[in-house]
């Protein structure tokens, strides 16, 4: 990813789950997967970015919490009991994704410079 190359993100794309998540997003939504939802939680000093698809958490960037994790995780939604999947927002446009992200670093947004 672009990101993780300019700005020397470690291999498991740690700060760039909302860029990833975005992408994968839109390549869901054209590819007909109509329910595709970008998820967020937020805490105080943390974040992260997923996606819900066809009664699924899939997962580009769950790497970044530990080895447990695979490189893709890809879950039914209702086995997940992982805090990293906690959902506190769904967005499914690109005006919500932008008000969610604005406050980010702009390395970690889907849609800098816009």
């Amino acid at each position: 990813m672009r990101n993780r190359v300019k700005y020397d993100t470690d291999e498991t794309l740690s700060c760039m789950c909302a860029v990833a998540s975005a992408r994968l997003f839109f390549k869901l939504q054209d590819a007909g997967f109509s329910d595709a939802k970008l998820c967020v939680w937020e805490d105080n000093n943390s974040a992260h970015a997923f996606i819900h698809c066809a009664g699924y958490v899939v997962d580009v960037t769950a790497t970044q919490f530990g080895e447990e994790y695979k490189p893709i995780e890809v879950r039914p939604i209702e086995e997940v009991t992982d805090e990293v999947w906690r959902v506190d927002t769904t967005l499914v446009t690109v005006e919500g994704m932008r008000e969610q992200f604005k406050d980010w670093p702009e390395y970690q947004q889907p849609f800098p410079n816009r």
